[in-house]
């Protein structure tokens, strides 16, 4: 199987030079060596890339995939110049130009005149900051040191609505915080314990409790369900204390000591999911312990390294792309472990057909191996919760991820 993609003329990099295809070529190629991006799933069943005239890019497939355009279309994937590779330095063909960066702490960028979409962007300059703590973002737009800020604390909503100068800037979304269990280490490695953890989580409590309702709630499994590929059959897991005991005794491990790591590094929200958790399961007499790791390091220190942890994903545009990211068995971001033949067959499966009826079948049998077999914690979605001073406009919010679908340079101005 052969695609075969037709760029656009007139694009033109932030350096001047004229993209052609065989930027593109490089650009996809530098993601399919293993361990190498974070996007090498997206490449997963590509045979070969190559260009074909200065404008037409042919990529021929080991394995079809129904879902490459938009794979393609998605944030990682995004195009250099053929040998590049100063990318602290990065030159692209997007809507502003790198003027500064220093990773977690500050960017800043300058319009782009030669940016394909004519008319945009609108701002002549743009400058964004990394300000970890949910408290201190909001002071910072309150104070009018910025525009605008992600990931508000619902908590903090009154002080908008309380404000002339400051606005919510909302919308339906599909991030979430997961538990993974690593279920290769004891004492997650039994599913009995596994399945009395899922059933201890008061899921309505917390979108109640910590969301005050932005959200909706989940099943276990990471596909949302604003996806068309959505398991509409499976039943709500609910909060369940006479399962969870059941599981629980089966399991033999009542007395078993869990120890659960939380950060405000996936969000303000983190801890006080842990926390709800923690009171919900003891009712049960599930109980363990919460450590609360500092932001820094987090990630590096604690998440995909410690056996009971947090973390937190954006949504991805097809329910193919966000269980392989995280379930296929060698999955780069295969947090749990859990590494089952059947998902794989089946997601290859998915892929591999474009009856859309029949791929949602594939994907729901993979949503309910998940949640009742995997080491997944999943209790909700969570809407995205923005905000925005009252002289920006032009937001659009987008259900894929927060800040207008990471895209909201594009269309904002300045009243």
């Amino acid at each position: 199987m052969v695609w075969t993609f037709k760029l656009r003329s007139g694009v033109v990099f932030h350096n001047g030079k004229s993209m052609t295809a065989d930027d593109v070529v490089y650009s996809l190629n530098m993601h399919r060596p293993p361990n190498q991006s974070i996007a090498t799933y997206l490449f997963a069943a590509v045979q070969d890339i190559k260009s074909d005239g200065p404008l037409t890019v042919r990529i021929e497939m080991k394995e079809p995939n129904a879902d490459l355009p938009m794979c393609l279309g998605y944030m990682d994937p995004i195009v250099v110049p053929e040998g590049f590779t100063d990318f602290p330095n990065l030159v692209g063909t997007g809507p502003f130009k790198l003027k500064s960066f220093r990773p977690g702490v500050r960017m800043t960028a300058e319009r782009n005149p030669n940016y394909w979409k004519s008319g945009l962007p609108y701002l002549d300059e743009l400058e964004t900051f990394g300000i970890p703590n949910s408290q201190a973002r909001m002071n910072a737009l309150l104070a009018g040191d910025v525009e605008f800020i992600t990931r508000v604390d619902p908590r903090q909503i009154s002080l908008i609505e309380r404000s002339d100068q400051v606005k919510m800037a909302a919308g339906k979304g599909t991030r979430f915080i997961t538990l993974p269990m690593m279920v290769d280490q004891a004492p997650f490695d039994n599913l009995d314990l596994r399945l009395a953890l899922k059933y201890s989580i008061d899921r309505e409590g917390i979108l109640r409790d910590v969301r005050k309702g932005f959200g909706t709630l989940a099943n276990d499994h990471p596909v949302p369900p604003v996806d068309p590929f959505y398991c509409r059959d499976m039943p709500q897991r609910a909060y369940d204390p006479d399962k969870a005991k059941f599981h629980l005794k089966k399991s033999g491990l009542e007395q078993a000591k869990l120890l659960l790591h939380t950060s405000e590094a996936m969000g303000g929200e983190g801890p006080d999911i842990a926390v709800h958790f923690q009171q919900s399961a003891a009712k049960i007499g599930l109980n363990f312990e919460i450590r609360r790791e500092p932001v820094e390091g987090y990630w590096g220190n604690v998440w995909m390294k410690r056996p009971f942890h947090m973390s937190t994903f954006q949504g991805r545009p097809t329910a193919d792309m966000i269980l392989s990211v995280n379930h296929m068995s060698d999955a780069r971001w295969n947090e749990t472990r859990f590494r089952s033949d059947k998902v794989d067959q089946l997601l290859k499966a998915g892929r591999s057909i474009n009856d859309q009826a029949k791929r949602k079948e594939i994907y729901c049998d993979v949503q309910r191996i998940v949640a009742d077999e995997g080491g997944t914690i999943l209790p909700i979605f969570m809407d995205y919760l923005d905000a925005r001073s009252a002289k920006l406009q032009g937001y659009q919010p987008h259900a894929i991820s927060e800040a207008g679908g990471a895209r909201l340079s594009e269309t904002i101005w300045m009243a």
